[in-house]
């Protein structure tokens, strides 16, 4: 068991006195943001493009609902293979592979309609979802990445909320990859992170 604790970049003492209390740093959460006149959509459509001719389909949490395909489960599965690389959040140095672990991100989803999922044939590879009441993120199997799924998908996933009236977007991550990504989606550094600590219990 562990307990976490987590503090705002720059309080110059906490990270002294949560050392002090047996905290160790696990990561650092870096905010962005976007704003949606910052956003084109058009330099992503020949990637949409290239991924429709090679087999990939976009589709939704909801429409997947509708039609009988179990999204939940097949999320579940595909976050079993999404996690390989992540960034840790336990002090063993292995992942909480638990049931409860991996449906924890969709639990709370409350707009089905505006998480995107990424198939190829009936398989899931990929999902994201920039709704911040949703909570969720982004993720690929390992077997996809660095084809630019997540970038495109995350694209679409934005074009969508902008369609439908969201004006600004924020999120965080402690991944340099994830980083980078939101990066060229056009989101810029709010100039706030999130130490997120952890000490045995």
């Amino acid at each position: 068991r562990q307990l976490e604790a987590r503090i705002i970049e720059g309080m110059d003492e906490s990270p002294a006195f949560a050392a002090s209390r047996g905290f160790v740093e696990l990561h650092r959460m870096r905010g962005v943001s976007l704003r949606a006149e910052d956003f084109s959509f058009e330099k992503w459509r020949a990637l949409g493009e290239k991924l429709a001719a090679e087999g990939f389909t976009a589709t939704t949490f909801a429409a997947e609902e509708r039609a009988g395909n179990d999204p939940l489960e097949k999320l579940v599965e595909l976050q079993k293979r999404a996690v390989e690389g992540w960034h840790l959040t336990d002090l063993s140095g292995e992942p909480d592979l638990s049931d409860e672990r991996l449906r924890q991100p969709f639990s709370s989803i409350v707009a089905p309609e505006t998480v995107s999922i990424m198939k190829r044939g009936e398989k899931y590879v990929a999902y994201t979802s920039a709704e911040r009441r949703n909570m969720l993120g982004t993720a690929t199997h390992p077997d996809y990445r660095r084809r630019g799924i997540a970038a495109y998908l995350k694209a679409l996933n934005i074009k969508m909320l902008i369609d439908g009236g969201t004006d600004r977007f924020e999120t965080s991550s402690a991944n340099p990859l994830m980083l980078k990504l939101n990066e060229k989606l056009g989101f810029k550094p709010t100039g706030l992170a999130e130490i997120r600590l952890a000490k045995h219990l």
